[in-house]
């Protein structure tokens, strides 16, 4: 699974500064790194706004259980968002997961 936290936009920085845009992505990875672990789903990397993870590779025999997982993680990875963008009062882009 590999979501863009934030879809590209070059507007972005013109409605929030660049710190906050930073601490924004600190707040919402650390959200999802706390779902990937109560999951038990593989993080694989974080590459500037992007997230990936994985559950169930096909080398390793993947499940329904591994794809619940992983619909699991994107429903709370869009509740996080969503509370952001509540937090900067909708000012915040909209979560691609």
């Amino acid at each position: 699974m590999r979501p863009r936290v934030f879809p590209p936009c070059p507007l972005q920085a013109a409605v929030l500064p660049v710190e906050r845009i930073f601490s924004l992505l600190a707040q919402l990875f650390g959200d999802f790194d706390r779902l990937v672990e109560a999951l038990g789903i593989h993080k694989i990397d974080t590459i500037g706004d992007a997230y990936w993870a994985a559950s169930g590779t096909v080398a390793h025999g993947a499940t329904r259980e591994d794809a619940a997982k992983l619909l699991q993680l994107g429903l709370g990875m869009q509740a996080a968002a969503a509370q952001v963008r509540a937090l900067e009062g909708n000012r915040a882009r909209e979560a691609r997961v």
